[in-house]
């Protein structure tokens, strides 16, 4: 006599399709975050040039690369500034190798993060944001750290306000 055994895939799928905090999927909610890379600041605990994720949570911005994580708490940033790359001098005046300078590459967003001093420093992140920030990652971290972001013209803030 053979015994049948119960399916066994739509358990599985039962299983992968509810996580194990009971919410489903769709209703977690994911902080906001934008692609960023740390290319100046005073901070050693990050390296230099190195790509990754800015997100905004509860307690603080969060710079995540692929082999580890730095977490600026909402209570120690003094500044956030916003500002665009500068061309060079010879670049707006004959161009990039022959390039005219309305046809050479757009200038790229730089978000300034200043933290109020610890022990005689003044730490502060530079980030290069290849991509512009959103208008909601700014309100969210403007509305957590208590901190308004300071742009530096017009055209930054138009910058970010054509990327909703």
């Amino acid at each position: 006599m053979r015994v049948k055994s119960l399916p066994t895939l739509p358990l599985c799928v039962l299983v992968m399709a509810v996580p194990l905090s009971g919410q489903p999927r769709a209703e977690q909610k994911q902080p906001p975050t934008t692609l960023a890379a740390y290319v100046q600041g005073n901070v050693e605990t990050v390296p230099k040039n190195k790509a990754g994720k800015l997100a905004v949570t509860e307690t603080g911005l969060n710079f995540t690369w692929d082999k580890g994580a730095q977490e600026i708490p909402h209570s120690r940033i003094k500044t956030l500034y916003l500002s665009l790359s500068r061309r060079s001098a010879m670049a707006e005046a004959f161009g990039v190798y022959g390039i005219p300078a309305a046809l050479a590459k757009k200038r790229k967003l730089l978000f300034s993060i200043a933290l109020t001093e610890e022990q005689g420093s003044s730490p502060k992140y530079v980030f290069f944001l290849p991509a512009a920030v959103t208008q909601g990652f700014l309100s969210i971290l403007e509305k957590n750290s208590g901190r308004k972001v300071i742009f530096e013209s017009e055209e930054v803030r138009k910058a970010t306000e054509s990327q909703e």
